[in-house]
């Protein structure tokens, strides 16, 4: 159903691109909301819950805003890692990396340090290094 949806939003935009490229822009932004809405859930039902007992794996990929250098400048995972335990998510940060700086501990919990972020490295970087970075 949504991969029918995104066809024919493709197909409305290249259609109506060239002819009015706000029209488009419209479309696309509401083609997206409307995948991004559709993929959120208010959490699994009472039935997942008893049969997965598995966790999200996450991997935070990137550069420098990834991994952090503690105090110069934050990586966005601790506050990520804030919401997702908000929000009562089962997850689990993984990477070949991990910080050697301290974070405060949150509602009890210790700050999962694992990512795969690399400071100065491209896009090509990362794609280059990628498969070996799953495995």
């Amino acid at each position: 159903m949504i991969g029918i949806g995104l066809n024919l939003l493709e197909e409305t935009i290249q259609t109506n691109s060239m002819k009015n490229p706000v029209k488009s822009l419209l479309i696309l932004t509401i083609g997206l909301s409307l995948f991004i809405s559709s993929c959120q859930s208010n959490g699994p039902s009472p039935d997942q819950n008893a049969n997965n007992n598995t966790r999200n794996k996450i991997m935070p990929l990137g550069a420098s805003r990834v991994a952090g250098a503690r105090p110069e400048y934050e990586s966005y995972r601790y506050d990520l890692w804030k919401l997702l335990i908000d929000g009562e998510h089962e997850f689990d940060f993984i990477g070949t990396e991990a910080d050697n700086t301290s974070y405060p501990v949150y509602k009890g919990l210790s700050f999962d340090k694992d990512h795969e972020g690399r400071g100065g490295i491209t896009s090509g970087g990362i794609l280059s290094e990628l498969s070996s970075w799953l495995n």
